[in-house]
């Protein structure tokens, strides 16, 4: 037993150092493939930034390489393009002794911004923000089942627009003070990035500008936190699983406002149900209070709700929708920074990518058998407040191929229902004018609230359950043609 454990002793770092040996050999073949996916990111999301392997020298336990990103800042803002170097540590598995401890896998890559390529003056402005410290480091740690774990760290932030425009010696108008707390980030995908596992903590942050003594506003969110446990990507965006953000407070205010809210949740949901996808976006405040200005009144604390549902697309259609946004941004950005339009050219091609988008995205969200929601709630301590509106395409055909006014009317089913607690607005105009002849058969009442609910379906319309004659007065319009084209340019 005793010649066994010793064999083993003796047999094991030789087994290390022979599969370090075989995976160095394979870690540059692994770097470029991550590259190459970088680089379709890139493409994909932000075509003006290229990266690109400068070199790549080889070791027995550890490699190191640098890559060269150039940001094409001349294609979107009047900048000049610039370059800036990444400096890359490799260490070769199976076991890793690393700066950041002891790592079991087939590579981890440590990442930092190479200062040494960098001029003078963008030295200083670096040193100015970040407080002496490394910009940003990144850690990329590989498994032997094809995941990546990343970790990217970005510490505090602390920016000035006038003392940074002055490294430059350019002049600064808008006078913007920028502080964050933090940034730090770990989450798991694969080469291919079609997942995305982990969470971004961000410290506080605190924007300030004062360009002028009536034009100056501050916004401050606390310390939060965004949890991704997304199950597919497309393109980098989202088309199964979730996104949650929570933040503890949010403050904003300049000369006409004041608005804080406190406890946000923000989330999106994507769900497979029967081949078809449901998304959901909602927003939660626990405490939303709202002063216009000095003399203005003060609206009551508030608890609110917003949400919003699309059910029923189909996964080709969530694609093409994810496509035309990423084509729009990308359309706008050029657009806005062509040096060779005019402002009216400009705007005319801004105005043409909007409605080629309005087409696109109307095209395949209102096809037969989607079904959309949307949700307001607003409580107070006096009572609540509820918006619903349930709506369905009905038509067979996409909605561009309806001809008539009446073919448009009878392709959408929908429910509206609104519902105000007679305790939220007593003693205000708000119940003077629900009260008045003047609404009667629009507002219906309770002892407890009022209402108004109205439904549409198939051309027919009902206000609070009663058949109403507005549309039937309108028949003589339905045999009217739609000219889409015309339409959508006005």
């Amino acid at each position: 037993m005793k010649k066994l454990i010793i064999g083993i002793i003796l047999i094991a770092p030789i087994a290390i150092l022979g599969s370090t040996w075989f995976i160095s050999n394979e870690t540059e073949t692994v770097f470029d493939k991550l590259l190459r996916v970088s680089q379709q990111k890139f493409a994909e999301e932000a075509p003006f930034i290229k990266v690109k392997k400068k070199s790549y020298t080889k070791g027995f336990l550890s490699s190191t390489a640098s890559t060269i990103v150039t940001v094409e800042a001349d294609k979107i803002s009047e900048q000049q393009a610039f370059d800036v170097t990444l400096s890359h540590t490799i260490y070769h598995g199976p076991v890793m002794l690393t700066t950041n401890g002891l790592k079991i896998g087939s590579s981890y890559i440590l990442t930092s911004i190479n200062q040494q390529t960098l001029s003078s003056k963008v030295k200083q402005a670096i040193k100015q923000v970040f407080n002496n410290k490394q910009p940003i480091s990144s850690s990329t740690h590989s498994d032997f089942m094809g995941n990546i774990n990343v970790g990217l760290e970005i510490p505090s932030i602390n920016f000035d627009s006038v003392k940074f425009s002055a490294i430059f010696a350019k002049e600064d108008k808008n006078k913007t003070k920028l502080t964050l707390d933090h940034l730090s980030s770990q989450f798991t995908t694969d080469v291919r990035g079609s997942f995305l596992k982990g969470s971004i903590d961000f410290g506080e942050l605190n924007i300030t500008s004062n360009n002028s003594e009536t034009d100056i506003f501050n916004l401050v969110i606390n310390q939060s936190v965004t949890q991704f446990n997304i199950d597919e990507l497309y393109k980098g965006s989202m088309l199964l699983g979730s996104i949650v953000h929570n933040s503890p407070s949010l403050s904003f205010s300049n000369k006409d406002i004041n608005i804080s809210l406190k406890n946000i949740i923000l989330k999106s949901v994507v769900k497979n149900q029967n081949g078809f996808y449901n998304e959901l976006a909602s927003l939660d405040a626990e405490k939303v209070f709202i002063q216009p200005t000095a003399t203005a009144p003060v609206f009551p604390e508030s608890k609110l709700h917003l949400g919003f549902a699309v059910n029923g697309l189909n996964r080709e259609a969530s694609m093409r929708l994810i496509d035309a946004t990423k084509t729009l941004g990308q359309s706008q950005l050029a657009i806005s920074n062509a040096k060779d339009l005019n402002p009216e050219q400009i705007q005319a091609n801004v105005t043409k990518d909007l409605i080629n988008y309005i087409k696109t995205v109307s095209g395949e969200i209102l096809t037969k058998g989607i079904d959309m929601k949307q949700n307001v709630k607003i409580s107070t301590e006096t009572g609540t407040s509820v918006v619903n509106i349930d709506s369905s395409y009905q038509a067979p055909e996409k909605i561009f191929k309806l001809k008539t006014i009446g073919d448009l009317v009878k392709a959408f089913k929908i429910d509206l229902l609104i519902s105000i607690d007679k305790s939220m607005v007593a003693g205000t105009v708000a119940a003077e004018a629900f009260n008045n002849p003047m609404t009667s058969g629009f507002v219906v009442e309770d002892e407890k609230s009022y209402q108004l609910s109205a439904n549409l379906n198939k051309g027919y319309l009902k206000l609070n359950g009663l058949p109403s004659p507005f549309l039937q007065m309108m028949v003589p319009m339905f045999k009217q043609p739609l000219n889409w084209d015309e339409l959508l340019n006005d």
